[in-house]
């Protein structure tokens, strides 16, 4: 028993009390538990593999209030918190321009309070998702227009491959 919290299927109460202890629950609790888990969990910092595995589960359900992956704005992205930490399939149902629009500022936040290789891991994952299954052929690795400074960002590595900046 942890502060009068007991089960595996925790309430919104229960949510609340626990706070940040959240952080720290086995992946089997967050399906099982009130939504607002979502809410306590998107301010952890790391998360375990069977928690990633879980909270995208539920994400990917469209039964919290950010609906459907498919229906994200940059903004949606924003108020997941650290949350986009834990995607890895998700990125595929998410409208790349969303995605391109808000990850340069996700991962400015990010880069205050992960490690840069976790920071790197996470824009390789982007990059597995949503650009590697997409080039087949030459004409598809080509990009329309030059690059110019105000399209640079920390993005651009995961969007463009080594061939397209002429490295």
């Amino acid at each position: 028993q942890l502060q009068g919290v007991t089960g595996n299927d925790f309430s919104r109460e229960s949510v609340t009390v626990l706070g940040g202890l959240v952080c720290d629950l086995t992946a089997s609790v967050i399906p099982e538990s009130d939504i607002s888990i979502l809410d306590q969990l998107k301010n952890c910092i790391s998360y375990s593999e069977s928690q990633k595995t879980a909270i995208e589960a539920v994400l990917q359900s469209g039964k919290t209030r950010y609906s459907v992956p498919s229906s994200w704005s940059s903004s949606t992205i924003y108020e997941l918190g650290n949350l986009p930490l834990t995607l890895t399939v998700t990125w595929r149902e998410v409208n790349p321009n969303v995605v391109n629009e808000a990850l340069p500022r996700f991962i400015k936040k990010m880069k205050a309070r992960i490690p840069p290789s976790d920071v790197l891991a996470f824009i390789g994952v982007i990059y597995r998702q949503l650009y590697l299954p997409k080039k087949s052929n030459a004409t598809t690795n080509c990009t329309l227009g030059q690059i110019t400074p105000g399209d640079i960002n920390d993005l651009t590595p995961a969007i463009y491959d080594a061939n397209q900046l002429n490295l």
